[in-house]
């Protein structure tokens, strides 16, 4: 993970705060996409 996906993260962070239903599910789907571009044991 660089720099560009830190940042996405972090906006990630300060829209799953906020109390919108549709935003949550918008987050969601947003961390599914990112996490799958990232395993957690690569070889």
């Amino acid at each position: 993970m660089g720099t560009p996906e830190m940042a996405r993260i972090a906006g990630l962070f300060t829209a799953a705060l906020r109390d919108d239903p549709e935003e949550t599910a918008r987050v969601r789907a947003d961390v599914r996409a990112l996490t799958g571009r990232f395993p957690p044991y690569a070889h």
